[in-house]
């Protein structure tokens, strides 16, 4: 299960809601672990913050943000935390009808980007099944046509978009489960993408969030590792290439990540 944050897909300036989660959604809990960075960027070890009872469902983890008028309204759903229908949050909360749209077998999340510049908002997937992203191409009225699929290492779990190589065209970053590694597909600007370039990160990474981790303009990714308990740190060169990665202990099969200013610093916090 993962969501992606709304970004007006019908372009009626409404947020839509993306992701592989069946359920009525959603509520409200405090986050569960942070970490935090030193100065130069640096991070201690995790600290553990209380986490909200009422009534969860023992799933996986997400980060639901709703946008009106310019003002954020952020649902942060970590570890426990989906609220079950019939919550007074989720009786809150409603959506217009329901499209689907295939894409393949074992979509594992979803990501937003314009992938064809034509100004559109369009989705990109992957499926661990096939070992490919999936992209579909938005029409601008809530609707998408598939555009095709691209190798994305062993196991695609997740997928992040952001611009490696700095040439204004919107690129992946792909954590592959079953190699250990992160794969980064640069874009072309046309709907498609150049063969995939791995990049080591820790046992089966699940999630990477995309970021400028240590001030120097450039993105980095930093990558959730279920199978090693950790998180990898990889900096960007800004030619789309990144430099070994750095690992900083967070606990138990982390399967989800984001990055913010948690508490007003200005810094980067995982």
């Amino acid at each position: 299960m993962s969501l992606h944050r709304p970004n007006a897909l019908d372009l009626r300036g409404r947020p839509d809601l993306t992701g592989t989660l069946p359920w009525e959604l959603v509520g409200e809990t405090r986050v569960s672990g942070l970490v935090l960075p030193r100065p130069r960027r640096e991070f201690h070890d995790p600290e553990r913050r209380p986490r909200e009872h009422g009534r969860l469902n023992r799933r996986r983890s997400a980060v639901i943000r709703h946008s009106a008028r310019r003002s954020w309204l952020v649902a942060v759903i970590l570890t426990f935390g989906l609220m079950l229908p019939g919550s007074a949050a989720a009786q809150a909360v409603s959506f217009v009808g329901r499209r689907d749209f295939p894409v393949g077998s074992c979509p594992q999340a979803v990501a937003i980007g314009d992938f064809n510049a034509d100004g559109v908002p369009d989705l990109v997937l992957p499926s661990c099944s096939s070992d490919a992203v999936t992209v579909l191409l938005g029409y601008g009225d809530g609707t998408f046509r598939e555009a095709g699929s691209f190798p994305a290492g062993r196991e695609p779990s997740s997928v992040a978009v952001g611009d490696f190589n700095r040439d204004g065209v919107p690129d992946l970053a792909v954590p592959s489960s079953g190699s250990d590694s992160v794969a980064v597909l640069l874009g072309n600007g046309d709907a498609t993408f150049r063969p995939a370039v791995s990049f080591a990160a820790g046992g089966a990474p699940h999630a990477v969030a995309v970021a400028d981790l240590d001030g120097d303009g450039l993105l980095d990714l930093a990558v959730a590792n279920y199978g090693s308990g950790d998180v990898s740190v990889l900096l960007g060169n800004g030619d789309g290439t990144f430099r070994p990665a750095r690992t900083f202990a967070v606990g138990t099969n982390p399967i989800s990540i984001v990055v913010g200013d948690f508490n007003g610093d200005e810094r980067r916090w995982l």
